[in-house]
């Protein structure tokens, strides 16, 4: 979903409405690099999966060096 302020696409309003009624998590992260000091980080979550309420998603982070670490 958009943060920006920007109106959001049918996708993210039927997102928005699969994670009001969604319920549990379960997190899998790897972290692979740390991140120099003064540099920021920045991860972006992609929906890669809808299944009835089961979201799954890929989560990508990156230091703008190198990948720092993923989740699912």
């Amino acid at each position: 979903m958009r943060s920006n302020g920007q109106r959001g696409s049918d996708e993210d309003l039927i997102f928005a409405s699969l994670i009001k009624s969604a319920i549990g998590a379960a997190v899998d992260v790897q972290h692979c690099a740390a991140t120099p000091v003064g540099h920021h980080a920045c991860a972006t979550a992609e929906v890669i999966n809808l299944e009835g309420q089961r979201v799954e998603f890929k989560v990508p982070a990156s230091d703008g060096i190198e990948e720092i670490g993923s989740g699912t």
